[in-house]
């Protein structure tokens, strides 16, 4: 079994079994470096993993594959608004990734909340959540509704303004 973490700026594949580093890959080589927040294994030795850069926060995704005994990038993406952007949680379901955070307008922080393609990295839909406080989403997962047999979002998060309490 092979299993992805980060160490803030990079991201391993560990080999418990043996406890051996097989390879490990630099993500977002920023003159501020940058932050790994979460991780989703896609299999066939594909990850799709989120964090923001250093400075001025900047979110971003990026999907790499190892293979040929190299990791590739096969895309990432940035996200940048006014102020700072941050990815704090990342959910794949079949070729669809999903994505929670924070973004900040120049007045207030809202809880960021998108939908991306997992081939292509294209944006399905992005939206903010919040009042006139500080909300930011920590957390993402997915459910099936077992009534109409949806598949539902569950985000969590902080809020000082009440809105993400709904």
């Amino acid at each position: 079994t092979l299993r992805c973490f980060s160490n803030g700026k990079r991201t391993f594949e560990f080999d418990p079994d043996h406890e051996t580093l097989l390879s490990d890959y630099y993500i977002y080589p920023e003159p501020n470096g940058g932050y790994i927040n979460s991780v989703v294994d896609l299999g066939n030795n594909s990850y799709i993993i989120g964090g923001s850069t250093g400075g001025t926060p900047r979110g971003w995704l990026s999907k790499i594959s190892y293979y040929g005994g190299f990791w590739h990038d096969i895309w990432t993406r940035i996200y940048s608004g006014i102020g700072d952007v941050k990815i704090n949680s990342v959910a794949a379901k079949d070729n669809t990734i999903f994505f929670a955070g924070r973004g900040f307008d120049g007045s207030t922080t809202d809880g960021l909340i998108g939908s991306i393609d997992g081939t292509t990295g294209a944006s399905n839909w992005i939206t903010s959540i919040g009042g006139g406080g500080y909300d930011e989403l920590s957390g993402i997962a997915l459910k099936r509704n077992d009534i109409n047999n949806e598949n539902e979002i569950i985000a969590v998060g902080a809020t000082t303004s009440g809105a993400l309490l709904n």
